[in-house]
């Protein structure tokens, strides 16, 4: 009778832990669903852009502090300190991207982003506590009021600019109560190698965003929002690996190999479940309606492909948490330099000598990342079997 509590008492904990992962990252899908029903295809595009010039930004300035606080690492506090003290550094690149893209919603973008940027640690430090209900809460709370910020102004026909700062300044007064918390840590600037590969890898993904600008306005707009469906379903994964890799790294190389196995079946049976799904009609039609809207049902043969890359990145972010919790994160970020300047080299090329073609992107970017991935494993399995020690 104990064993069974105890099992339902972790069954439950996991629940609350992959909620609160999955709740943290779904604003990002909402306000992709809601934009591309709601909104035009050019603030689709320009939103996109957004994500485009944030995301490689944020994670370089995060230095993967979520993996560095579960796997104990850096502390709560100091991981604040150094973020407040990178507030400035990061919302002045928002203004740079405002800048290039001549428009304020790239700013106002950054703005809310910053405020996630603070409460990212908090998360990741009550997953490690065992505080799964108190997290929970947090960020059901969070994603609600950001969900019914945006539907009540959307729905009313504010712009997507006046969404994003209105958001964002709600989100920067929460992120206040972290202030006494900041302040009682050290800022550490050790991370930022970390931080690089984080950047390098997001950069990557983001690539095909700088290249299709050039295509039909509602291509660009189905791929970019597709993009960022498939990253913000990272939520899915990101709650699964947040959970279980401090319960592996903790058994040692043991719990490693274990977890970087487990990991690499878990991507092949991805592909598997995707090709059934979505080599059809119905399914890929049914997805883009749901979370797109009709007017991009012309591009649902390209769906499977994101299905595909969807779980390539799943892929890399499991070998991630492994690269940084072996201490191999100049090795990592040497490869994905490397892989990035590959698969963008190719690109430019091919759209020189195709300009009209962007039908075989995703499936380029695909099949680079299903490369570089196998590389990976086969680097880190053989790191593992020979007993590497950080």
């Amino acid at each position: 009778m104990l064993q069974l509590l105890l099992r339902l008492l972790k069954m439950i904990n996991f629940i609350f832990a992959f909620l609160a992962n999955v709740l943290f990252s779904a604003p990002s899908i909402f306000l992709v669903v809601a934009c591309s029903h709601l909104g035009s295809f050019d603030e689709v595009a320009l939103l996109g852009a957004s994500f485009a010039v944030c995301a490689p930004i944020q994670l370089f300035f995060s230095m993967q502090h979520n993996v560095s606080i579960l796997s104990g690492k850096i502390s709560l506090r100091d991981s604040l300190r150094t973020r407040f003290v990178l507030i400035i550094p990061f919302l002045l690149f928002g203004l740079v991207g405002a800048l290039l893209f001549s428009s304020q919603m790239v700013f106002w973008f950054f703005l809310y982003r910053c405020a996630e940027f603070l409460y990212e640690p908090f998360l990741c430090d009550g997953i490690k506590k065992g505080s799964y209900r108190k997290v929970f809460v947090s960020t059901l709370f969070r994603f609600v009021l950001f969900a019914s910020i945006v539907l009540v102004l959307l729905y009313v026909g504010a712009g997507l600019n006046v969404v994003l700062l209105t958001v964002g300044i709600v989100f920067s007064l929460l992120a206040l109560r972290f202030v006494s918390v900041a302040f009682d840590g050290d800022a550490s600037f050790e991370g930022f190698v970390l931080g690089g590969a984080a950047f390098f890898s997001s950069l990557i993904v983001n690539i095909p965003r700088y290249f299709v600008t050039g295509a039909d306005p509602s291509f660009a707009a189905f791929y970019s929002s597709m993009l960022t469906l498939v990253l913000g379903g990272g939520l899915l994964y990101g709650a699964f690996n947040n959970y279980f890799f401090p319960r592996f790294c903790a058994l040692g190389r043991n719990g490693t190999l274990i977890f970087l196995n487990v990991s690499a079946g878990i991507f092949f049976a991805g592909l598997l479940v995707s090709y059934l799904l979505f080599s059809g009609v119905v399914i890929p039609k049914l997805f883009l309606g749901i979370f797109l809207g009709d007017k991009y049902l012309l591009y649902s043969n390209f769906v499977i492909g994101f299905a595909f890359f969807y779980f390539v990145l799943y892929f890399h972010a499991s070998l991630n948490f492994l690269f940084v919790f072996l201490g191999l994160a100049r090795v990592y970020m040497a490869t994905l330099i490397f892989y990035g300047l590959c698969m963008s080299s190719f690109i430019f090329v091919r759209i020189k000598l195709y300009s009209d073609d962007f039908g075989h992107l995703i499936w380029i970017v695909f099949s680079f990342g299903l490369f570089y991935g196998v590389c990976c494993y086969l680097f880190l399995m053989v790191k593992l079997l020979r007993g590497h020690k950080e």
